[in-house]
């Protein structure tokens, strides 16, 4: 694919030019969005550590180079990442996934938020991706997605999960970067706010966190990335513009752009 193919400008998307859909709607399901939670004075996140539009992953989305140099560098090494996991989904064990999965999905929530012009120096937490790894569990088992009043009855029902549920995207039918990239796209008549993708592009968010069901025994994959640390109601740090969007303005690769409905580019946040 050569660059003029690879890009579209902002502006053109917003007047609706062609957009590259993808087949994930026909087989991902995705629920509500979670609600932000009142009290997050238990969770990690709020510490020195500074956030920076500059920091770690960055792009000029008004350079064409930048930003091919940028999705060539980082969007494909995030695709195809072997999952390796040790879960077996009949018998509720939850197991763990490759470290490499992992941070291919932690890569390509970075790539999303450095290409919206916020910080992009996200790290997983590693207890809240056991409790999100027990969250995936329970949504591959029961083949729906819930964030709350989750009933003892349900199969492979533990605290751990259900306290993942409620403070996780969810998906079903996707796992790892591939969910990443379904929560921006939000999809489904229920998702019309876009709060899943608000979620991961939120600005003050420094902590997250994920675990990952594979395929698996006639159970569909699933995942779960948790979106709230103690910075929800920190001060905003600077963005590139005055507010948050997706696409953002300037230049990005088509392939970041879905066709679900009415065009929902322009999502401030």
């Amino acid at each position: 694919m050569n660059a003029t193919s690879l890009f579209q400008a902002g502006a053109a998307i917003f007047l609706g030019a062609l957009i590259f859909p993808s087949t994930a709607a026909a087989q991902v399901t995705l629920g509500d969005a979670p609600t932000a939670p009142a009290d997050v004075s238990g969770l990690p996140g709020r510490g020195p550590r500074p956030l920076d539009v500059t920091g770690s992953f960055n792009v000029n989305t008004d350079s064409r180079e930048q930003t091919r140099e940028f999705y060539n560098a980082i969007y494909p090494t995030s695709e195809n990442v072997p999952i390796n996991s040790t879960a077996i989904t009949a018998n509720c064990v939850p197991g763990t996934n490759s470290t490499a999965f992992q941070n291919a999905t932690l890569r390509r929530i970075n790539w999303f938020r450095a290409m919206a012009g916020i910080p992009a120096a996200v790290t997983f937490d590693s207890g809240e991706s056991t409790q999100d790894q027990a969250g995936a569990l329970m949504m591959s088992a029961n083949n729906t997605l819930q964030h709350i009043g989750i009933p003892p009855s349900w199969s492979c029902f533990t605290t751990a999960g259900t306290n993942a549920a409620a403070n996780s995207n969810l998906a079903l039918g996707s796992d790892g970067a591939d969910a990443i990239t379904d929560y921006i796209w939000d999809f489904g008549a229920n998702n019309t706010a876009t709060g899943h993708r608000r979620w991961i592009l939120y600005p003050q968010t420094q902590v997250m966190a994920a675990g990952d069901m594979p395929a698996e025994g006639g159970f569909a994959p699933a995942n779960a990335t948790w979106i709230v640390d103690a910075n929800l109601y920190g001060p905003r740090p600077a963005t590139t513009k005055p507010y948050v969007a997706w696409p953002p303005e300037g230049l990005s690769p088509t392939r970041s752009f879905f066709r679900n409905g009415p065009l929902r580019c322009r999502t401030p946040i």
